[in-house]
């Protein structure tokens, strides 16, 4: 008598990062990062804010141990002394280690995304956009 077949399980494939979404992501701190040293603006504040929620909940659940992760985590709580101020004074105030802060912070955000895959960036993007 033959053994019984196991049930088909499929195998979750992990696709890494693209570099053209690497790109895309470098791009856009890169404008956010321009937009805060010229004129800061709330749309600035929220792309800076986005990135580093999607890459920061991702690269939580993926590598929690990563130092990288701490730079970020640094980044975002600049930014909300940032917001802080802008509530208090209705105005954006950004000094040089603020900014010097959120370009350290973008830039491990960028070395963190190559360190992730496909569908664990999806599904923190999901979370912080719901």
């Amino acid at each position: 008598m033959s053994k019984p077949r196991k049930k088909y399980q499929p195998k979750v494939i992990k696709v890494p990062v693209t570099g053209g979404l690497v790109a895309s992501f470098r791009q856009t701190l890169r404008d956010c990062e321009i937009a805060m040293r010229i004129a800061p603006n709330d749309k600035s504040f929220d792309g800076f804010a986005q990135i580093f929620n999607v890459i920061g909940l991702a690269a939580h659940r993926a590598v929690p141990t990563d130092p990288d992760l701490r730079l970020l985590q640094s980044g975002a709580l600049s930014l909300q002394q940032m917001a802080q101020s802008h509530e208090r004074t209705g105005k954006w105030i950004i000094g040089p280690l603020d900014l010097q802060s959120l370009v350290i912070a973008g830039q491990a955000a960028q070395r963190l995304l190559t360190r992730l895959d496909v569908a664990t960036l999806y599904l923190a993007y999901r979370e912080v956009s719901a």
